[in-house]
């Protein structure tokens, strides 16, 4: 697989892009995609990182990107699954699967389960959904291996693995983020 500064391509779940930004221009030899289906974000991504030339936005949905199979060297997703249903989180690993090259990776980036369900003044559709969701079997489910668990980032500065994490009483909110890394294998298909 070649480094991540020299890939072809990368896609960013983007939102208003600035996770997208952050990764082109820490990479400026890569091509960074950032990918919604707010035409919204688009427009406020394209408009707040216009300094980012190795950034493309692109209005599609996470499930069918429309990206050649085995074109990407990585794939992130940040704050996206939460907001899907169980079979949507299946249907865009299944994408992001079928996009990477064989040994490039994935990094998923979300909203740890337990804190989902004390988020106040928002409508979360899927949170019951949600809180049952196991990053590591799903990642496996989609054909990844190598998976591993970085822990969860913020809140208290601490970083605990997930694990860890569901076995404390601490219910916050404070801006925490798990992250898992997957490798495509090169001889395992998706079994989604």
């Amino acid at each position: 697989m070649e480094s991540f500064a020299h890939a072809a391509e990368s896609l960013a779940g983007c939102g208003d892009g600035d996770g997208a930004a952050a990764t082109a221009r820490v990479h400026p030899a890569a091509k960074v995609i950032g990918v919604d289906a707010s035409p919204f974000m688009i427009v406020v991504g394209r408009r707040q990182n216009r300094d980012c030339p190795n950034l493309e936005f692109r209005h599609q949905l996470a499930e069918n990107t429309y990206i050649p199979p085995n074109s990407v060297d990585a794939v992130t997703i940040t704050l996206v699954l939460h907001e899907c249903s169980d079979r949507g989180k299946r249907d865009i690993l299944k994408e992001a699967h079928r996009i990477l090259r064989p040994g490039g990776t994935i990094i998923l980036v979300d909203t740890p389960q337990t804190d989902l369900l004390t988020f106040r003044g928002f409508y979360e559709p899927w949170k019951h959904q949600w809180i049952h969701f196991s990053p590591k079997q799903f990642l496996r489910d989609a054909g990844f291996s190598s998976v591993r668990d970085h822990g969860i980032l913020g809140g208290d500065g601490t970083v605990k693995t997930v694990e860890e994490q569901k076995a404390t009483d601490d219910i916050t909110t404070d801006n925490r983020l798990f992250v898992f890394e997957g490798i495509k294998s090169k001889q395992v298909q998706a079994r989604l």
